[in-house]
């Protein structure tokens, strides 16, 4: 599935005065692609991957992916849509205390009516994430590389077409971060497509593809990396 930014804009009110957190952006994002957005705080990066995924909603512009404008969907039809398209990985702490590692993974797939079980599958990505000596833990046990293995095996669970991932790496030692970012390289060669916010200048090295955000307006900077030979993680059908 391909999916196409078309003159997407944020406009916000402060006080009098209107600006725009993301100004007239337009990219297409294709299977396998791995993107980096980069840039200073508050230059949009955020509320760009927010309306992307579609948990903002746009003033101008849209999101289409395959031709579907997602952004003109009412909010139920969004979160069906989002849900089996879309895996989000987001910046903060975002799994359910009450539920151990190998719950919260399913979560997403109990979100919409769907065949079969999650259990399989999500300990397949725990195994895949290297925690599967983990699932019956519970979030409070974990470290913070661990908690993000759990993101993105919960991201994977419904096979997504797009992963989003806003900053998967903050806060985490070099070893870790080089672990997390090998796992995201893994399933953009499986044809998943991945968006990553980053401030880590080292991790550009795992992506197809860099944009650099500035004060809303998006620009893509040349660039030749290349992927590494690495095992990819089995998340699409």
């Amino acid at each position: 599935m391909t999916l196409e930014v078309k003159n997407l804009t944020k406009e916000y009110i402060r006080g009098r005065t209107a600006f725009r957190a993301v100004n007239n952006v337009s990219f297409v994002v294709r299977p396998g692609d791995f993107i980096n957005i980069i840039g200073r705080s508050g230059s949009g990066k955020s509320t760009l991957v927010n309306m992307i995924a579609c948990l903002l909603s746009p003033t101008e512009g849209s999101v289409e992916i395959d031709g579907l404008n997602i952004t003109s969907l009412k909010d139920k039809e969004a979160s069906v849509y989002r849900n089996s398209k879309i895996g989000y990985i987001s910046q903060g702490q975002s799994t359910l205390a009450s539920l151990n590692v190998l719950d919260n993974v399913r979560v997403p797939f109990h979100l919409s009516k769907r065949k079969g079980t999650s259990e399989e599958a999500a300990r397949s990505l725990l195994e895949q994430t290297g925690i599967a000596h983990l699932s019956e833990a519970f979030p409070r046990h974990l470290s913070g590389g661990e908690l993000k293995r759990v993101a993105i095996a919960r991201a994977l669970i419904n096979q997504p077409d797009f992963v989003i991932a806003d900053e998967p790496t903050s806060d985490l030692d070099v070893q870790t971060t080089a672990e997390i970012m090998n796992l995201l390289k893994n399933v953009a060669e499986t044809g998943t497509a991945v968006i990553m916010i980053t401030h880590d200048m080292e991790a550009l090295e795992s992506g197809s593809r860099t944009f650099v955000m500035e004060a809303g307006i998006l620009t893509e900077r040349a660039s030749d990396l290349s992927r590494s030979g690495t095992q990819p993680l089995r998340c699409r059908k």
